[in-house]
């Protein structure tokens, strides 16, 4: 199995972030992450025009860690706009994505709905509930990040992943902070879609996230 490898890309200015892009490519990226709502003067046709590899458009809000200040609407159209100029796929949080759903339709195949605790890892039960509603959202690919407070709530991430992969769901899921380490090395073994990693160290975009360099280093170490 190939391992996919999503860089995650946050930058002022579109030809730093084209750059950055490129240079995640050549490290090895399978694909890169633009978080539209960092970018100055945006120009979606020139972004896609000049990155090579697929691309996960999302736009955050700032109480998704994000600077995007506009209305919720506003925020569905521009990576709706992004979805048609080029981006591989957009990423959504749940709660908007319930609410309008319908705006999206067109795009499904394309849509990752997101849930992101950074406070905890919620229950099983809750998770899986997470998961379901986001597959009625529209979800293509359901992501699901929490904040790994103990080693063992790394389980029940990985227990939500199988569930979603024996019921034939794309899925992500990501374990944050430094006890969710083990959550990004092992969970592609077991069927996460992708795995995000960062460009170098002062690219990180969560917490916990490891850098290209050193999960290639693991990947060539444990798994051949």
């Amino acid at each position: 199995m190939k391992t996919k490898i999503c860089v995650p890309i946050c930058e002022r200015r579109q030809g730093v972030a084209i750059l950055k892009a490129k240079k995640a490519i050549k490290q090895g990226a399978s694909l890169v992450e633009i978080w539209l709502d960092c970018l100055n003067n945006l120009d979606l046709t020139a972004l896609f025009r000049e990155i090579s590899c697929p691309v996960i458009a999302v736009c955050k809000a700032r109480n998704e860690g994000g600077t995007f200040d506009g209305s919720a609407r506003a925020r569905v159209d521009l990576l709706a706009e992004a979805a048609q100029l080029g981006a591989r796929y957009i990423d959504l949080d749940l709660e908007t994505a319930k609410k309008i759903r319908s705006q999206l339709r067109k795009h499904r195949r394309k849509l990752i709905v997101s849930y992101h605790n950074y406070e905890k890892t919620p229950p099983l039960s809750v998770l899986e509930i997470k998961v379901k509603e986001a597959l009625k959202a529209g979800a293509a690919i359901v992501k699901i990040a929490t904040h790994i407070n103990r080693i063992e709530d790394n389980a029940v991430l990985f227990e939500v992943l199988q569930r979603a992969v024996k019921r034939g769901t794309k899925i992500i899921v990501i374990g944050m902070g430094e006890k969710g380490t083990i959550s990004r090395t092992a969970a592609p073994f077991l069927g996460s879609y992708l795995t995000f990693v960062a460009l170098d160290e002062r690219s990180s975009t969560a917490p916990g996230q490891l850098t290209i360099g050193a999960f290639k280093k693991f990947l060539k170490q444990y798994a051949g």
